[in-house]
């Protein structure tokens, strides 16, 4: 299955989302970008290991083992 933005024009009953328009070029806006979205899920995962461990947990997370040569743990 391939995954794919759904976008509605303004007299649609939904809206199109910022992203897309600034995907497209339609606006300048910046919505974020991929290391904001990386510091995102970084927090969820330590909000994640603080749930699960009862503990608190610092940012930035550790790096797992073998992630600095690439491999997966």
């Amino acid at each position: 299955m391939c995954e794919t933005l759904k976008l509605a024009k303004p007299d649609d009953v939904e809206f199109r989302a910022n992203f897309a328009s600034e995907v497209l070029g339609e606006t300048e806006g910046n919505e974020g970008h991929f290391d904001d979205g990386l510091w995102v899920q970084e927090v969820i995962n330590a909000v994640k290991i603080s749930h699960h461990e009862r503990r608190w947990v610092g940012l930035p997370l550790d790096a797992p083992l073998g992630a600095a040569e690439g491999q997966a743990r």
